[in-house]
């Protein structure tokens, strides 16, 4: 399963150093879990330093450690291309004597 990380920067040194962050933290990813990632830098002199994680925007104030970026990657993809079992359990009842009688489907 591919993910798009786009790494938004205004050229300072914590959007650059976000940068080198996110290219370790992905070539992390795939070793350990085959996860591709797609690192794209996009800089932007006004704008602010974000992540977008697959249409998901997080605004970054501070230096994020790896293991940060790896919560944010794995958080982010989190629930995407997986089924849950759906289970349904249901009664009719018959009135036919006075107990009544059901059956579970």
């Amino acid at each position: 399963m591919p993910v798009d990380v786009v790494v938004v920067t205004n050229g300072s040194p914590l959007g650059e150093d976000l940068i080198k962050q996110v290219w370790i933290t992905a070539q992390k990813l795939f070793h350990e879990y085959g996860l591709e990632i797609y690192v794209i830098p996009y800089m932007s002199r006004e704008s602010r330093v974000a992540l977008i994680i697959n249409d998901i925007e997080f605004v970054v104030s501070r230096k994020l450690t790896s293991e940060e970026i790896e919560d944010l990657i794995l958080s982010a993809c989190e629930g995407e291309g997986t089924t849950k079992d759906l289970s349904l359990i249901g009664a009719v009842f018959y009135d036919e004597n006075e107990f009544g009688n059901a059956q579970v489907i």
